[in-house]
């Protein structure tokens, strides 16, 4: 699935990730950056969950934050709260 982040002084530094859900953990693949800073586009690989068919196993709160934190610092510059849901 495609994602899109907007905002301010989004540079190639950054990496998204999203955090705080449980069940499969997300993981952000081939992000791509405005040249002017004003948006990010990514795709998100969600893994086969387990039980599959009717039973799917996603999870307590299959609800992810997004984040964006700097390669060289370590620091988080924003966290984007219950904005990516993980459905069956």
């Amino acid at each position: 699935m495609s994602v899109t982040v907007t905002g301010a002084n989004l540079t190639p530094e950054l990496r998204m990730s999203l955090i705080g859900g449980t069940g499969p953990l997300p993981d952000v693949k081939g992000t791509v950056f405005d040249m002017a800073g004003n948006y990010l586009t990514g795709t998100v690989c969600v893994p086969k969950v387990k039980g599959g068919g009717k039973n799917p196993k996603l999870g307590s709160d299959p609800l992810w934050d997004v984040s964006l934190q700097d390669l060289f610092t370590g620091t988080s510059s924003n966290v984007l709260t219950n904005v990516f849901t993980v459905k069956p």
